[in-house]
């Protein structure tokens, strides 16, 4: 895996996925050689777009920017000069700075809202023996023992099964996450139900933000809200720490990265493929499939079965994040 240093940082040659999606079922995917740069939080605050690579290498496709600030044309497809550029997604970048104290954080929340996250926090301690616990791992050894109970509680989600978006098993992660804890450059937790890990989140450091990058639990205890308790029960011990500035929520949209957040900035993802006729059909054809799928998911919705067949989709277990 090749890296150049590009005006905004640094761009990595990678094979990226591109899914043929209809809701959470992926019908093919093919994976694109191409150049890739994720901005970071400090870039998108800054308000400067990133810079085009200097140059695009023959064995690569085209190139990848993920998080450019500002509000994209959402799934879109369009020809600028040599490439053909398809918006993917657009969404708010949702972050949290770390000024102040955890009350203070708190108090952000409205009344409605703090009750609902206490119901939640009361509920799982009485499940627990009347006792919140979790894990806090920073240390190369630490964190093997957090990844083996992570592992183990990822490979029972949805979104390893279905969408390859599980927590990493692979050796290459693995030495990243030690180097990246001999640094004192990650954070990881573990939500435990009589001793047993139900949640984890894995959140790695870059200079003082740290990132909201894999979080999951066991499909079994859904209904004692444990994602919903670890975020935040390690959000409060990472106020108690100090040691960052801003938590970043990193790409994408949900209710949760809005609920916890106390910022975002609009933000969107365009890949630049070049303009030929293998690149634009694929390009359409993509697009085509996410248009037919977010048609078929509004006309679900309205018949009021939509949830239903989620469910059903993601497995008896009823699994999901």
């Amino acid at each position: 895996m090749a890296a150049s240093q590009g005006m905004s940082g640094y761009w990595e040659e990678q094979r990226y996925a591109l899914r043929f999606q209809l809701s959470d079922l992926t019908l093919a995917r093919i994976e694109l050689p191409i150049l890739a740069h994720a901005c970071s939080l400090d870039e998108i605050r800054s308000g400067v777009r990133p810079e085009r690579p200097p140059s695009l290498p023959s064995s690569c496709r085209g190139f990848l920017i993920r998080s450019s600030p500002g509000n994209g044309s959402e799934r879109t497809v369009e020809r600028q000069g040599d490439y053909v550029v398809y918006t993917m997604d657009s969404y708010e970048r949702c972050f949290l700075t770390f000024d102040g104290t955890f009350a203070d954080y708190q108090s952000k929340f409205s009344s409605k809202t703090r009750n609902s996250l206490n119901r939640k926090l009361r509920k799982f301690q009485q499940a627990n023996d009347g006792v919140l616990r979790i894990g806090r791992y920073a240390t190369p050894d630490e964190l093997l023992q957090f990844h083996a109970h992570a592992r183990r509680l990822s490979a029972q989600t949805y979104q390893e099964r279905l969408l390859d978006a599980g927590l990493p098993a692979d050796d290459e992660f693995v030495a990243n996450m030690r180097s990246a804890a001999a640094r004192n450059a990650v954070r990881a937790f573990l939500l435990f139900l009589r001793d047993r890990p139900v949640a984890y989140l894995y959140c790695p450091v870059e200079r003082r933000t740290i990132s909201y990058a894999y979080l999951g639990f066991d499909p079994s205890v859904a209904q004692l809200s444990p994602g919903t308790v670890l975020l935040w029960l390690s959000l409060e011990s990472l106020f108690d720490e100090a040691e960052f500035t801003h938590f970043d929520f990193t790409e994408g949209d949900s209710p949760q990265k809005r609920l916890f957040s106390t910022a975002s900035i609009p933000c969107h993802n365009a890949m630049f493929l070049r303009s030929d006729l293998r690149n634009q059909l694929l390009v359409r054809a993509h697009h085509g499939m996410d248009e037919l799928s977010r048609r078929a998911g509004k006309m679900l919705e309205h018949a009021g079965i939509k949830k239903r067949l989620k469910r059903l989709l993601r497995g008896p277990a009823r699994l999901r994040r």
